[in-house]
């Protein structure tokens, strides 16, 4: 009887609240939040547009996407190294990587600009200007990645939260102004909104500029930080292929009805993916801090990866069960051909989701192998969808085939280092 009261004693409200209100937990329900209105503005799109006007729309979050998971990159370098580092180390470190992040943010915001129309030419956009906007915006986004860096590697998650909060609204209220009260153009509207939530979320507390101060890093910190955030950078631009490619070869391959239909169902199977994602943002500084101070991170590992799993089991379950439903629910009827393929496409972004847990841990621990494997899988994917594209259905399950072999293939890779370890204690 103690027991059991003891159980329910554990469901109480101070109990939850005292649970909820750490400041890691309330960044995961900010986060499902943040996922939650995000989903919301490309289903409020979806239903608001037709699906050729919807596919300029989509494409214009894609490159944003894309842009993401670089500024990703920068972050989790920036959260890996000032929670490994302290003191004046540490500050010369965010020093040095605040200066090189702002000249990649302008060299890259300056090429979106200088070839916007041969990108409006590539994705059959009828529109060039709708480039600037998004160009000019990646200096401040690349700028926010540090912010956002140095308050999850100091565990400063509720300032972290606040930075994704007003980048959501604002995107949201920015184009909903610019359609219904200025009537302006849907993909001038997401371009005026991708490009004015970037800048709003950069101000929102931003880390303190060392652009023209002087600091001394060492050569060794230097080399650590160039080796990390190469691979990285190699390993977000897997990720922009496994969870761009798709879209972009469905965009050139298809007609303007079929890419939207695509990118309805695409958007729905990828709720699997960003969902998780949220989970992954807290493992890295928890793993790498573990790891300083002597630590078991491998069972905090598993932890996280047993969590994830049991999300993307539930997610592509009732993608498969309930695919119709979602479909209209989320797209109305217009779009209920590709439902067929939601949860083929969820499974695949399931295993991409998990994968993804195996590599961003062995990169907490200076470990690479796991990058270039995943580069190899994405590699042949890529020239997998230029040679075979009969049919949307063909895009699918190619991703399901590599996907869910890249999974398997970092789980076996993980469990032969743990052998090796413990044939060697």
């Amino acid at each position: 009887m103690h027991s059991l009261a003891k159980k329910f004693s554990l469901l109480s409200p101070q109990t939850i609240w005292s649970i909820l209100r750490t400041p890691a937990q309330l960044f995961t329900i900010s986060a499902v939040l943040v996922n939650a209105g995000n989903y919301a503005y490309n289903v409020w799109l979806g239903r608001t547009l037709s699906p050729d006007v919807f596919a300029e729309a989509v494409l214009l979050i894609t490159l944003l996407l894309a842009l993401s998971f670089l500024a990703t990159g920068i972050q989790l370098t920036a959260t890996k190294f000032y929670a490994e580092l302290e003191g004046t180390q540490r500050e010369a470190g965010m020093a040095f990587m605040s200066r090189y992040t702002v000249i990649l943010g302008v060299i890259i915001g300056l090429l979106i600009v200088a070839f916007a129309p041969q990108l409006a030419t590539l994705f059959s956009m009828r529109d060039v200007d709708v480039f600037y906007p998004l160009g000019v915006s990646v200096p401040f986004y690349l700028w926010l990645s540090i912010t956002r860096g140095k308050a999850q590697g100091g565990r400063k998650y509720i300032a972290l939260a606040a930075t994704y909060q007003i980048e959501m609204l604002a995107r949201f209220a920015i184009t909903l102004l610019a359609i219904q009260v200025f009537d302006l153009e849907p993909s001038w509207s997401v371009a005026l909104a991708i490009g004015g939530s970037v800048i709003l979320a950069s101000a929102v507390k931003p880390h303190k500029p060392a652009l023209f101060q002087s600091f001394s890093v060492s050569k060794k910190l230097q080399k650590r930080i160039g080796i990390f955030f190469m691979y990285i950078c190699l390993y977000e631009c897997l990720q922009i292929v496994c969870s761009n490619a798709d879209l972009l070869m469905v965009k050139h391959y298809f007609s303007a009805a079929d890419a939207g239909q695509y990118a309805a169902m695409a958007l729905i199977g990828r709720i699997v993916f960003f969902i998780t994602w949220m989970i992954v943002m807290l493992l890295l500084p928890e793993v790498v801090t573990l790891r300083k101070n002597g630590g078991n991170h491998l069972r905090l590992f598993l932890k996280y990866l047993s969590g994830i799993a049991a999300i993307v089991f539930v997610l592509v379950v009732g993608c498969y069960l309930f695919s119709e439903q979602i479909v209209t629910i989320m797209f109305t009827d217009a779009y209920l051909e590709v439902a067929p393929l939601l949860g083929p496409y969820a499974l695949a972004t399931g295993c991409f989701a998990l994968a993804n847990v195996f590599v961003y841990y062995a990169l907490s621990v200076d470990r690479y192998r796991a990058v270039w494997i995943a580069l190899g899988f994405g590699a042949l994917q890529l020239v997998t969808f230029t040679l075979f594209h009969e049919s949307l259905k063909s895009i699918v399950y190619i991703q399901v085939i590599y996907m869910s072999l890249l999974m398997l293939t970092q789980a076996f890779l993980l469990i032969q280092r743990h052998k090796r370890e413990k044939s060697l204690i």
